[in-house]
């Protein structure tokens, strides 16, 4: 590599490459394999490889609303069965929660959705691989884990995640699929409304640029309490 400071050229033996794009990472011709039996359905869609989805790693922020349903999907269709999956959540499951959960029960009140959740996965799936942290997405430890990954999904509340998210994923070249949803009640009447963003760096426009969330609510949200 060129050292710019030295104005000179040095060897490298060796480097990583963090959170690269799956469809770079894993060839199809790699991974391509006998149909799994448990998703004979999904494998009839044309271009449809089962192999490639279970070798791709994983990342979901959020397992409320949102996190909750594509979780469970992505559970079901085996998808990183072999890569494995990071689940960030710092909170704990309330009965208010309890109708938008479906990987809950009214016995799991009280514990870590992330627990709950990888609970749900190695039911549902035995063989996948999950690494689960009760913790925001600004824990380092959880912000390594997810740098590995190969798809980040963020499904978090509050300007504040969204910022964090979006920001790992342009420094690591990662996937983004940013969903959200809220619905507002006032005195004139009720608003709902979602979203659903897809960053792909050096591609498309990351969160920032397009406006997804209020700087100025963002670092409001990621105060410390202290």
């Amino acid at each position: 590599f060129f050292a710019r400071e030295q104005g000179v050229g040095q060897r490298i033996d060796s480097f990583q490459v963090i959170g690269r794009y799956f469809r770079d990472c894993v060839p199809r011709e790699a991974v391509s394999g006998p149909p799994d039996p448990c998703r004979a359905r999904q494998c009839l869609v044309p271009g449809l490889n089962q192999a490639l989805l279970a070798a791709v790693r994983i990342g979901i922020v959020g397992l409320g609303g949102n996190g909750a349903r594509v979780f469970e999907l992505v559970a079901g269709m085996g998808v990183a069965e072999r890569g494995g999956m990071v689940l960030v959540d710092p909170d704990r499951i309330e009965p208010s929660n309890l109708p938008r959960l479906p990987y809950a029960a009214l016995d799991d009140v009280g514990r870590p959705k992330v627990d709950v959740a990888a609970r749900f996965l190695h039911w549902k799936n035995p063989r996948a691989l999950c690494d689960v942290f009760r913790c925001s997405v600004a824990d380092a430890a959880a912000k390594t884990a997810l740098s590995g990954c190969d798809v980040l999904l963020a499904c978090g509340d509050g300007d504040g995640v969204r910022l964090l998210v979006n920001d790992l994923a342009v420094r690591c070249g990662m996937p983004l699929i940013d969903l959200g949803a809220d619905i507002q009640v006032r005195p004139d009447g009720v608003e709902a409304g979602g979203q659903v963003r897809v960053v792909v760096p050096g591609t498309t426009a990351c969160l920032a640029c397009c406006r997804a969330f209020d700087p100025g609510q963002a670092a409001l949200d990621l105060l410390s309490d202290m």
